[in-house]
């Protein structure tokens, strides 16, 4: 999904006339700015790895957070102390692998849009044909700051609409610490939990898709 968002100054002239006088007319002029379009790219999908086999309502986990995720140099955030990544960041858990001994790959996702300018981002649930699943992630927020770092990562709750800034001019210039900002950009990281709604057969691939939704 994707809107624009107008922003319309208008101005208006009057004419004013008195007896015996000519009138004098002033042209009202009347502008307005778009900005671009908000969009979104995968760069990478998530991937909860191979050699699976899970029963009817088994669970499959791929741990990612704002927390348990990426350092800021792959995220692209410019904090106030580095971050490195978690030694957690893209673990699997639960009947697919309890012993944690495999990572899984998570999911990445670019937005695009107008520098600075607020998006709202939904990453939503699926209800699948062989599995079910339920995002968790992170999402880039930058604070537009003119002299300091302040930029972080947001957690993400499945089915909830989240608002954060996308980097501007200001993230840019003033990076100091770890990740290097795009302006009008951000980065989304997706995990979250799979659980199978029919018995899974070891060595078949299985993709369903879910939604991410992004708007001004």
């Amino acid at each position: 999904m994707k809107f624009n968002t107008l922003s319309k100054i208008f101005c208006l002239a009057g004419i004013i006339a008195s007896p015996l006088s000519l009138a004098n007319q002033t042209d009202a002029g009347i502008s307005f700015t778009t900005v671009p379009d908000v969009s979104i790219l995968q760069l990478q999908a998530i991937q909860f790895g191979g050699d699976m086999t899970l029963s009817l309502n088994d669970t499959c986990s791929l741990l990612v957070s704002a927390a348990v995720g990426p350092d800021e140099v792959d995220s692209g955030i410019a904090p106030n102390a580095v971050v490195g990544e978690a030694a957690t960041f893209q673990q699997r858990g639960g009947s697919c692998d309890p012993t944690n001994a495999v990572d899984g790959t998570a999911g990445i996702y670019e937005v695009s849009g107008g520098a600075g300018v607020p998006v709202k981002i939904t990453v939503n649930t699926l209800t699948g044909t062989n599995f079910n699943f339920v995002p968790t992630g992170a999402i880039g927020n930058y604070d537009g700051a003119n002299t300091a770092n302040g930029d972080s990562l947001q957690d993400i709750t499945a089915d909830t609409e989240h608002t954060v800034n996308l980097a501007n001019v200001n993230d840019v210039i003033n990076a100091a610490q770890g990740g290097s900002p795009q302006a009008g950009k951000t980065k989304i990281f997706v995990g979250g939990t799979l659980t199978a709604s029919t018995a899974l057969t070891a060595g078949t691939p299985y993709t369903e898709q879910f939604t991410i939704d992004v708007t001004y």
